[in-house]
């Protein structure tokens, strides 16, 4: 897979969920995994909101070194750290107007949380 992201032609919003069967589902998981992977040395705002709060609860600015998808998890490492971060996404909400991914997670209480990555540059 090409590391160079092209935005695609149509730019409306896209969306995927883990309990969803509808004929785009996969189509629309691939593409956000394409731009997931698009990743890798870009500036991006990182934010994590609870599912009651509109205010971020973590907000960090933040330059992904690299990433990649196994099966249903998303991972990635900061520049500079030798960690990899995953999520496992419930829901994912690709902007394509706004460079913005939405990532819905739940903990092991089964609290919700909403990841919002922002390309900066």
């Amino acid at each position: 897979m090409s590391k160079h992201y092209i935005k695609p032609i149509s730019l409306q919003p896209i969306s995927w969920s883990k309990s969803n069967t509808y004929s785009l589902n996969q189509e629309n998981y691939t593409k956000i995994i394409y731009w997931w992977n698009s990743l890798p040395q870009k500036t991006v705002i990182w934010d994590v909101f609870s599912a009651f709060d509109k205010k971020p609860l973590l907000r960090d600015v933040l330059v992904i070194e690299s990433t990649f998808v196994d099966n249903l998890t998303f991972c990635w490492c900061k520049q500079g750290l030798n960690h990899w971060n995953t999520l496992n996404p419930q829901h994912l909400a690709l902007d394509y107007l706004k460079e913005e991914l939405s990532i819905i997670t739940n903990s092991e209480n089964w609290f919700l949380y909403n990841h919002k990555i922002t390309i900066l540059s």
